[in-house]
Order: C-alpha cells, then structure tokens, then sequence
C-alpha cells in the first residue's frame, strides 16, 4: 500500500487538519506495516503556479516542452 499524505494548512504547528491526518495514517500504518508513506507540506514546500508558459507545455507534444 501507499500512502500520500498532504498537508496544507498554513500552520505548521498545532494544525488540526494535519493533526488529523497524522492520527489516520498511524491507523492506515498500523493495519499495512510495509506501507510506504510519501508526505508532502505545502506550507513547506509550495506548489510552483500554474502560469501560461506551463499550462501550454501541457498541451504541447513531448518533443516541444
């Protein structure tokens, strides 16, 4: 199993969102031992913005991105 966990609240500390996810994922974990968990903080690590220049290399072919 994997796991995404994404945390966005703009809190880093005492956040109940992230409080929250945190006490679903020790129940996903304690049920799927192997699992694999890849968490990603937003407050931490921003999302780049979508601009124009990127939306149109989505829609260009491969060869021109």
């Amino acid at each position: 199993m994997n796991i995404l966990q994404i945390n966005s609240s703009a809190r880093r500390e005492g956040s109940q969102s992230t409080l929250l996810a945190d006490s679903i994922v020790e129940r996903l974990r304690a049920l799927e031992p192997d699992a694999t968990l890849t968490v990603r903080d937003l407050a931490a690590t921003p999302h780049r913005e979508l601009d124009a220049a990127a939306l149109q290399a989505l829609f260009a072919a491969p060869a021109e991105r």
